[in-house]
């Protein structure tokens, strides 16, 4: 926008953002740490109050504390409703951590991360996570079935489960499908399963 728009103005159309998408590296590559986001952005992030949909994509989910998501998140703590993280990764501590930040979130779509080891325990929740849940994989990671199992012991709520196995092997798909449905198994009324034919 440098250049195209008058300084002064910016800020103002900023504040009628209402989807922000953050890529960071390359896709395959280093992740882009949280806190680096939070450096990079203080500049807009006090004017992004109408922000309803945040894409975060390849970022290194980290423990910032409460001060930290203060410093970013703040001003669309209360509007955000649609969380989708993709290439990411995280600790299952540090994932709770982000999600339970937000209160009004609706719908959570994951889609291909890689598991940290967890250093701290992991927060309780200020509320059930209720809504939609989006969860694709497009590779072959025994610690997403981990990671499942555990968001499975928080007793989400989810009322929508969608879930996209890709193109796994059979017997690859078999567990993560398996593992997937542990979650909101008492409160789920739609659940949708979408499964790529294994070609030869």
């Amino acid at each position: 926008m440098d250049g195209v728009v008058l300084s002064g103005y910016k800020t103002h159309l900023i504040g009628y953002t209402r989807s922000l998408w953050i890529f960071r590296g390359v896709l395959f590559g280093t992740k882009y740490r949280m806190r680096d986001l939070l450096q990079d952005s203080r500049e807009y992030s006090s004017v992004l109050r109408n922000v309803h949909t945040l894409m975060l994509v390849n970022i290194r989910v980290e423990h910032i504390g409460e001060e930290g998501f203060h410093t970013y998140f703040s001003e669309f703590r209360e509007t955000l409703t649609f969380l989708f993280l993709e290439f990411f990764s995280t600790s299952f501590s540090a994932f709770v951590a982000l999600v339970d930040y937000f209160p009004n979130i609706t719908t959570l779509r994951l889609r291909s991360f890689d598991l940290e080891p967890d250093k701290k325990p992991v927060p309780t929740l200020s509320r059930p996570l209720r809504g939609k849940l989006y969860i694709q994989t497009t590779k072959d990671d025994p610690l997403e079935l981990v990671f499942f199992s555990r968001l499975a012991k928080l007793d989400p709520e989810y009322e929508e489960l969608v879930v996209d196995a890709g193109s796994l092997s059979p017997n690859r798909r078999t567990k993560f499908v398996e593992s997937v449905l542990q979650i909101s198994t008492g409160s789920a009324k739609y659940l949708k399963l979408a499964i790529e034919p294994v070609r030869e």
